[in-house]
């Protein structure tokens, strides 16, 4: 009777030296993210918006394809970044031009 509670206390003491182990190699918690406010999209926004929405909703409409809510939004907002960067590309090399020969001081400038 007495072995058992013996091997049954070092048994206790051994899962919990291992849980121990294991629960200090852990990393440890990341601090929390901070939260972002969500900005009231401007005018241009919310027509280009309407817009995806209207073209998703009208395709699915024609077609009966229910993906077509997605994915037509998302080439109507996606596709002028995609091939319109010629002006954000120019407007970026500015800003590092400017930046490099110091009348900016930060490239967002």
């Amino acid at each position: 009777m007495m072995d058992s509670i013996v091997g049954a206390a070092l048994g206790a003491g051994v899962a919990a030296g291992v849980l121990a182990i294991v629960l200090g190699s852990l990393p440890a918690p990341l601090p929390p993210a901070r939260t972002r406010r969500l900005r009231i999209p401007r005018r241009r926004e919310r027509i280009r918006l309407l817009i995806a929405a209207g073209a998703g909703i009208s395709l699915w409409l024609f077609t009966g394809w229910v993906v077509a809510v997605v994915l037509a939004p998302l080439a109507v907002l996606g596709l002028p970044y995609l091939v319109g960067g010629e002006k954000e590309a120019r407007q970026a090399i500015e800003r590092l031009e400017a930046w490099r020969s110091g009348s900016a001081s930060s490239p967002r400038a």
